[in-house]
């Protein structure tokens, strides 16, 4: 895909459930089902906690993924912990250059470079050690609190921007946390080497790390924000239940090349791709991680089928209408050949009908799904009264009926067809999307059915229209019966 601003993330996302949609109404767009969660979830093991980094690493080389722009719930945490380990179990950052020695698993120039150049800003200095490579999309924003006592206390978070360029704030404050010296070492900074946290400390370690690094309020704003909801925020990969702050999932964004818009034939390949991923890392991981699962950004996979569904409703619900309205038509002219001409004509219509949309830039959606699945009933109209007409005229040559045809409803159907193509007409003036495509497909639909009523269907007609008792269903009955009362006779 070519490259854009606009693209979609994928979420891999430990410890949740599909929704549970039993009995859920489908007629209350607000009945969404109910959120799980999955018990057996438990990624403080070192196993555990390895697969989950793994699982980071091997969605870098997924066909679309930024392979920059992977953002695991666990980077950082081994340095986090390093740093806590180093200062007695403690939260914080060097004050001055002194200071950097008690922290042996930091770079101990890039701790004086940033402590010479923030001081004792706490807030500063923990981001310019902790952040992350400059060229990736992650970003960080500082903020300060102020307790009952006037103390301050410092907390972080990380977010990551939807695009690839970063906003002022954050340019600024990248700016002020280099030097030329920091920059050339970032660049050449080498991939991430995790160790996992012993299984114990696990959760005590995540739940720090997660309020210094990821939420502005501290432990206070760790939670899901309710019963039955998981958003996927890029600000918050690691989850906690509001109520009983019990660890409940862990989620590894991966910005992809996925535009915001991409057809089901495009995206169907991509889902089976990711769907191969999970179902492969479920079965290589510990039974402690068998709840992956992928969702996207923006719903593209529920676009993906939904547009599946529209597809084929409009071809079922296109071909049941083609198979009741030739049975309409056998049954109204009882003649066998004109139903097979008049069908025809139908599909016809269909077919120019489809080909005009794609022509113009529709896509398919439930207003066209829609649309498609109605055609045939709009469009039958016109040439059933010509058939009728046709059959009704039973003497004479195929010119001669035809011309009676003509004569006999021609002025009807015509005057039907202006005011109807009329009314599309003035929908199109509308300013409401719905009204203006609904307007263009009902005049569309009149005015092909128009042409290939008095054109095709009319033509064919005068070619290899039936003559006398030709493919009448009428005659065929009434010889049957006089042949057997023939029969009786003898």
């Amino acid at each position: 895909f070519p490259y854009t601003t606009l693209f979609r993330s994928v979420f891999l996302t430990y410890g949740v459930k599909p929704i549970n949609r039993d009995g859920t109404d489908p007629n209350d767009a607000s009945d969404i089902g109910t959120l799980e969660y999955e018990t057996s979830f438990d990624p403080t093991s070192e196993s555990a906690q390895r697969h989950i980094w793994e699982t980071c690493q091997l969605a870098k080389l997924e066909l679309t993924t930024r392979r920059d722009e992977v953002f695991c719930p666990l980077s950082g945490l081994t340095a986090f912990y390093k740093a806590l380990k180093a200062n007695n179990g403690t939260f914080m950052m060097p004050g001055d250059a002194s200071q950097c020695a008690m922290f042996p698993t930091i770079d101990q120039t890039k701790c004086e470079n940033c402590v010479a150049m923030f001081g004792a800003d706490a807030n500063r200095v923990a981001q310019c050690l902790f952040a992350p490579s400059p060229t990736s999309s992650t970003m960080m924003s500082v903020n300060s609190t102020t307790s009952g006592n006037n103390s301050t206390t410092t907390t972080m978070m990380m977010s990551t921007s939807s695009s690839t360029t970063p906003s002022p704030s954050s340019a600024m404050i990248t700016a002020e946390c280099e030097n030329d010296d920091v920059a050339e070492e970032e660049e050449e900074e080498e991939e991430e080497v995790f160790e996992p946290i012993p299984s114990d400390e696990f959760i005590d370690v995540l739940r720090e790390f997660t309020k210094n690094y990821q939420f502005v309020t501290g432990a206070a704003g760790v939670g899901l924000g309710g019963e039955n909801q998981l958003t996927n925020n890029a600000a918050n990969m690691v989850r906690w239940r509001s109520d009983t702050q019990e660890l409940v999932a862990m989620i590894i964004m991966v910005n992809t090349t996925l535009p915001r818009f991409v057809p089901e034939a495009s995206a169907r390949p991509l889902y089976d791709a990711w769907e191969d991923f999970v179902a492969e890392r479920i079965e290589s991981g510990p039974d402690s991680l068998k709840s992956l699962m992928q969702v996207t950004s923006s719903g593209l996979w529920v676009q993906m089928e939904t547009e599946a569904v529209l597809a084929e409703s409009a071809l079922f619900g296109t071909l049941i209408s083609l198979v009741l309205a030739f049975v309409v038509m056998l049954l109204s002219t009882m003649n066998i050949l004109i139903a097979i001409y008049a069908i025809l004509a139908v599909v016809f219509i269909v077919v120019s009908f489809i080909a005009i949309t794609v022509a113009i830039g529709w896509t398919l959606g439930i207003i066209e799904s829609i649309c498609i699945t109605i055609i045939v009933g709009l469009s039958v109209d016109f040439v059933l009264h010509l058939a009728h007409s046709y059959v009704e005229t039973s003497e004479g040559t195929r010119y001669e009926r035809v011309s009676m045809a003509i004569l006999d409803v021609g002025i009807s159907v015509f005057s039907a067809a202006i005011t109807t193509l009329g009314a599309g007409l003035l929908l199109l003036f509308t300013t409401v999307l719905f009204f203006v495509k609904f307007g263009l497909f009902v005049f569309l639909t009149i005015a092909t059915s128009f042409v290939f009523a008095f054109g095709f269907f009319v033509a064919v007609l005068l070619v290899v229209g039936p003559v006398g008792d030709q493919g009448s269903i009428t005659a065929l009955v009434r010889r049957c019966y006089k042949d057997d009362d023939e029969d009786d006779v003898y």
